[in-house]
């Protein structure tokens, strides 16, 4: 039996075909250093129809561990800080050794 400890958390973009704000989403994940997943909804009929049922008319969508991490698509992400997206999926880098 083995622990894992350590997990990354999930970001996915959700995008579709011949999106500017979509580009612009990933683009600002990739400089800011967060590994994502990207699901085009054109080819996955399932997550469209599941997006639409969330209400979603929109692309992108950021999602994380299957929770809306922003909303507006790429403007709302544009707002955030790197700081800000990592206090929202919880990933913090804390020194833990200790200086006597």
């Amino acid at each position: 039996r083995s622990i894992e400890i350590g997990l990354m958390s999930k970001i996915t973009v959700y995008t579709k075909d011949f999106c500017p704000f979509c580009v612009q989403a990933k683009k600002q994940l990739d400089t800011m250093g967060f590994e994502y997943e990207e699901v085009n909804i054109e080819a996955d009929a399932k997550t469209r129809n599941w997006l639409i049922e969330q209400g979603h008319r929109t692309m992108p969508q950021i999602y994380h561990d299957g929770k809306l991490l922003v909303e507006g698509g790429a403007q709302g992400l544009a707002k955030l800080t790197e700081d800000e997206i990592k206090t929202r999926i919880g990933e913090f880098n804390f020194d833990v050794s200790m200086k006597l």
